[in-house]
């Protein structure tokens, strides 16, 4: 799959290292290796963040499962599912810095993964944020099918002033396998 991937012109992919249930994907790295091995040239990490675990718990197996070459990003997925809060919405920001903090410590480069309705769900405001994670990556989702940042003013959360990286597609074939996230993203 990956070589075919490369093929077609993907330069990112992103995987999942850690599930919501507070598993690390043990496919992880066969995944890495072989979207390297087909000259893939960014290859970055899923958090599925959960506030059951403590923060310091994951990035510490976060970072002994990554490969000692990982130098992407690890997104923390910021979704409005119930079951993955169970702190009161106004300790959720300090939470999130507090996995922002363990993580930088352990050598990692936090981004952020949400969208403006499960934000403003998790967190109670649209416009929750703080300084730390407002310093850090955002990756936001609105499956608009445009290529393209132009939304942002209206579907952006938190304190970002700016985002790295769009998801704007759900669902696609390439390569005959089903891509579940198509994203818009540009280097600098």
């Amino acid at each position: 799959m990956f070589p075919c991937l490369a093929d077609q012109g993907v330069s990112l992919t992103i995987l999942e290292i850690y599930d919501a249930q507070g598993n690390v994907n043990q496919n992880f790295l066969k995944s890495f290796l072989a979207s390297k091995a087909a000259n893939i040239k960014n290859v970055d990490a899923l958090i599925r963040v959960n506030d059951a675990f403590a923060p310091e718990d994951v990035c510490n197996a976060v970072a002994h499962a990554l490969p000692e070459q990982f130098n992407g990003n690890v997104w923390f997925e910021v979704l409005g599912k119930p079951e993955r809060w169970s702190l009161p919405v106004n300790d959720r920001i300090h939470y999130l810095e507090n996995l922002t903090k363990a993580c930088k410590d352990h050598g990692l480069k936090p981004g952020m993964f949400s969208n403006r309705y499960d934000w403003t769900f998790t967190m109670g405001c649209r416009e929750k944020g703080s300084d730390i994670l407002g310093a850090i990556p955002l990756w936001y989702l609105n499956q608009d099918g445009k290529a393209n940042f132009d939304d942002f003013g209206s579907m952006g959360f938190g304190s970002w002033e700016k985002p790295q990286m769009k998801n704007y597609q759900l669902s696609t074939y390439i390569c005959n396998y089903m891509i579940w996230n198509v994203n818009y993203y540009k280097t600098e």
